[in-house]
């Protein structure tokens, strides 16, 4: 069964290539009027009224034996280029343009998957931010620091050279860094990153340099930063995903253009061929190894 369907479609094959070649007869003979005058004779044969080529010279006979090369496939080659420039603005999009849809369907995937991994984390990151400046604000004070500095040791914060060693009865500091005058990101960091500004915090303990306010508040940062540097991974992720599916897009073109070099190893040519002292077209196939 396998057998007779496959027969039955190179039948069916080698049929429409031969319609498809007398179809193509007829553009070949106008083509010649000039030169001899075989296009009534042609439309004859078309129509089942055929002439005898006793009408005909023999040399004009011979001019109606031109070749004609006919691409039955209708290939048109794609542009690398473009596919490489779609796939860097969308991945996948240069993949479906090479009829690669597999691998179209995979990258476009990555794309989804990363953004959604991107905007998850990047939320979840500032949500955690905005929690631990609130509660920076709730239980660290400035005021208290500066009070505590003044009471402490006798000095006045903004007076004092960074580096420089502060000793006391029962407890000593090094000035690491001078506060910034507005909340910036750089003031929130250094209230909990150094010993200094330690008096700020309303759970203030001398003999305890990590005190439970200021430990909550560490893990809350660390917590945020570490959503922050898995959305920045995906970000790259992302852009990996572009100019990853932009060079697979190049490679994808160039294999589908590939099936031209393929489809030429195969060449079909018409004839017009002396049969009977008629005119008659003849198709010639040949394949090249």
């Amino acid at each position: 069964m396998k057998m007779r369907a496959f027969i039955n479609s190179v039948v069916f094959v080698l049929t429409l290539v031969l319609l498809f070649s007398i179809s193509q007869a007829g553009p070949l003979a106008e083509s010649q009027r000039e030169e001899i005058s075989i296009r009534n004779y042609f439309n004859s044969i078309v129509y089942g009224n055929y002439h005898r080529a006793g009408e005909f010279a023999g040399p004009e006979l011979s001019l109606a034996a031109e070749e004609s090369s006919v691409d039955i496939y209708g290939f048109e080659t794609k542009s690398p280029r473009k596919g490489f420039i779609l796939s860097l603005l969308l991945p996948g999009a240069g993949e479906f343009y090479a009829e690669s849809k597999i691998k179209a369907g995979v990258f476009l995937g990555l794309e989804v998957l990363f953004w959604t991994g991107y905007l998850s984390y990047h939320s979840k990151a500032t949500d955690k931010e905005d929690e631990y400046l609130n509660y920076a604000d709730l239980h660290w004070s400035d005021s208290a620091y500066t009070e505590s500095m003044l009471t402490i040791y006798g000095v006045k914060i903004d007076t004092i050279p960074t580096g420089t060693r502060l000793v006391s009865e029962d407890d000593s500091v090094v000035i690491i860094e001078h506060l910034p005058g507005s909340k910036t990101q750089q003031y929130y960091e250094m209230i909990g990153k150094y010993d200094q500004f330690r008096y700020g915090w309303d759970d203030f303990d001398p003999k305890n340099f990590l005190t439970p306010h200021r430990n909550f508040y560490l893990d809350m940062r660390d917590e945020s930063n570490k959503f922050f540097d898995r959305a920045k991974y995906s970000l790259a992720a992302i852009i990996g995903n572009h100019i990853l599916s932009g060079f697979d897009a190049v490679w994808s073109v160039k294999r589908y253009n590939a099936k031209a070099d393929r489809f030429s190893q195969v060449d079909m040519k018409i004839r017009l061929v002396e049969r009977d002292r008629e005119l008659v077209p003849k198709l010639f196939l040949t394949y090249k190894f």
